[in-house]
């Protein structure tokens, strides 16, 4: 009984040293959660003050609102010289793009001309190189 009685106390002096380190775990854990806990404290605003702050940063509706310009009927907003000198101008660069490209087309299409005209003479010269 003697050794029974050994063993119940080894395993309950084991028990209980386990439990004390299990303790003293979470001991040291709670220490760092709460400075942890403290850090975030610290480092996120006050949900009060970030309202407040941006309360006084949203503008005043007058202050955004532009007023419009009031024209009077057929009046464009737009100087006429301006916009004729804008008109004048872009004709010109058409007119440009336009001859630049029926330019190229005509080389081309002269150039397509002549390979298939000296074609049809080549086979030409070839029948009568063929019937002498």
């Amino acid at each position: 009984m003697a050794k029974n009685s050994d063993n119940f106390t080894t395993s309950n002096n084991n028990l209980l040293t386990a439990l004390e380190s299990i303790k003293g775990l979470l001991e040291q854990n709670e220490v760092k959660l709460s400075a942890a806990r403290q850090s975030i404290k610290q480092a996120t605003p006050n949900i009060d003050q970030l309202f407040t702050e941006r309360e006084e940063e949203v503008p005043v509706l007058n202050d955004i609102v532009i007023p419009e310009e009031i024209h009077k009927p057929g009046e464009q907003g737009i100087d006429p010289l301006v916009l004729s000198a804008f008109i004048d101008e872009m004709q010109q660069k058409l007119e440009k793009r336009i001859r630049e490209t029926l330019m190229q087309s005509v080389v081309r299409a002269e150039s397509d001309l002549k390979k298939q005209i000296s074609a049809y003479l080549n086979q030409l010269r070839k029948m009568l190189n063929d019937d002498k």
